[in-house]
């Protein structure tokens, strides 16, 4: 863990997201798509949408600020899933899950680690 508390992911630049949500007749919603453009990314061209693999990913991608270690982001989302009410739907995230997105934000050259 002391390894990780010196690890600043930082975005690429700024960026626009969008969640699309399939919505059943009783109000349950199911997030079905999440995409992002950042064109002051290097690697972008216009207007071009990158798909992400949920919501966990843009909610990463948005704490990349170079400001918040990865040791940050494991206990804040780690700690955000375990405490929802059981009113609240979310699955539980584990530290698995979040090095998978932020590995995924490295390769689509979204973020960069300082």
């Amino acid at each position: 863990d002391e390894e990780l508390s010196a690890v600043y992911p930082r975005m690429a630049g700024g960026f626009v997201s969008e969640t699309f949500e399939r919505v059943a007749e009783m109000g349950e919603g199911e997030v079905t798509r999440v995409r992002v453009s950042m064109p002051s990314s290097v690697t972008s061209v216009g207007d071009q949408w990158r798909g992400l693999t949920d919501s966990l990913e843009a909610e990463l991608l948005a704490s990349c600020n170079g400001d918040v270690s990865v040791l940050e982001m494991l206990h804040f989302f780690e700690s955000d899933a375990n405490n929802k009410d059981k009113d609240d739907y979310l699955e539980e995230v584990t530290r698995s899950d979040i090095f998978e997105r932020l590995r995924e934000l490295y390769d689509l050259c979204l973020i960069h680690f300082d």
